[in-house]
């Protein structure tokens, strides 16, 4: 039995901006796993589904002057030899093992392959989201982190006609899944960019609604990201995300792990704070967050919404443990499919009473958080 080697998180540091960064994919479940022979096949798998960054450095528009103009990403050659899209100087990349792990690898094309079951699985906190920002005809937004999603889908959908989105992702992959399902839709009025929302250089004063679902909490350094965003704000723009809550308020993270460590051992959770997806879940952290970053009106509160999926139990449990804690801990003590086929079941069990009428209905604890740009 093998366990992984935990990251040193170093001392956690009050002041945000000088956080640690930790990789998105370690907390959601993934390691890069390259050492098995099924590791390299499916790195083969990700080279080859990656092809050249899409060549289109600006919206463009069929009449009138443009309202959006977004200006391109860098391109430089990469250590490998291969090109890779980066955001401002080749030199200033606080995120750089984010967009590593995201630009290829089995994190790429179990994230690619499991988007409809996450928009299905987060559809009421998307619905939530336009609720508080009612996009409105012929206003330009801008979705962050959510580039194969439904919510950068959802916002043309909504600020049609005269309005455009920008939607920005870390992930080349994830984000030519988007500009599929864009096409897909018929959607004309929304563009997809390759870039890292904490430095990349959005245009002044551009966007009336600024939306993200579970995107906002990876930030190396997130005072410095969201001053940023700010800045490309139109004076009174409209900014809301939601965020993972208290981790014990919610089953469809907790289950897995309590599951797995029962099965295969202990297993550390990120240390408070740290970039990942339970970075903000002590809410007056983003509020203050928010606030230092010059944003105004800033409201944070906790909210309940239920995570649905469709069949039963089992199949949520399945859903669960694909992604998240359970599927790390597995990676950790090199579990096997007698493993992972307890571990469902035991989730299986906890996840009955949340089942109805043909569906899976797991409470999850948000954080919501509202603010505005000066002006």
């Amino acid at each position: 039995m093998r366990t992984r080697r935990r990251r040193d998180a170093g001392s956690t540091i009050a002041r945000h901006a000088d956080r640690a960064p930790r990789d998105k994919h370690e907390e959601m479940g993934f390691s890069d796993g390259w050492s098995t022979p099924l590791g390299q096949l499916v790195g083969v798998a990700a080279t080859l589904y990656r092809r050249a960054p899409d060549p289109r450095a600006r919206l463009r528009y069929d009449a009138g002057p443009p309202r959006l103009a977004v200006p391109p990403a860098q391109h430089r050659r990469g250590p490998t030899g291969k090109g890779e899209t980066m955001t401002g100087p080749a030199t200033d990349d606080p995120n750089a093992g984010q967009r590593a792990f995201w630009n290829g690898g089995p994190a790429l094309l179990r994230w690619r392959d499991m988007q409809p079951t996450l928009d299905r699985l987060y559809h009421g906190i998307t619905l939530r989201l336009l609720e508080i920002l009612a996009p409105a005809p012929g206003e330009d937004a801008l979705d962050i982190g959510g580039a194969a999603s439904e919510t950068t889908r959802q916002l043309a959908a909504r600020v049609a006609p005269g309005g455009r989105v920008l939607g920005v992702d870390i992930s080349d992959g994830l984000a030519r899944a988007g500009r599929d399902a864009l096409a897909a839709a018929g959607l004309t009025n929304a563009e997809i960019v390759v870039a890292d929302a904490q430095t990349y250089p959005f245009p002044p004063a551009q966007f009336d609604v600024v939306s993200s679902r579970f995107g906002v909490m990876f930030f190396a350094d997130p005072v410095a990201a969201f001053a940023n965003i700010a800045r490309a704000m139109r004076p009174g723009g409209r900014l809301a995300f939601a965020a993972w809550g208290d981790f014990a308020g919610n089953p469809w993270f907790h289950v897995p792990r309590d599951a797995a460590i029962a099965r295969l051992g202990p297993s550390e959770r990120a240390a408070p704070r740290e970039p990942g997806p339970f970075a903000f879940e002590t809410l007056d952290d983003p509020v203050a967050i928010l606030t230092a970053a010059g944003l105004t009106a800033v409201r944070g509160r906790a909210e309940t919404i239920p995570l649905v999926t469709p069949g039963t139990p089992r199949d949520a449990a399945a859903a669960a443990c694909a992604l998240g804690p359970a599927s790390a801990i597995m990676r950790q003590y090199d579990g096997g499919p007698d493993d992972l086929a307890a571990i469902e079941a035991t989730v299986a069990e906890a996840f009955v009473p949340y089942a109805a009428d043909g569906a899976v209905a797991v409470p999850a604890t948000l954080n919501v958080l509202e603010a505005r740009a000066p002006g």
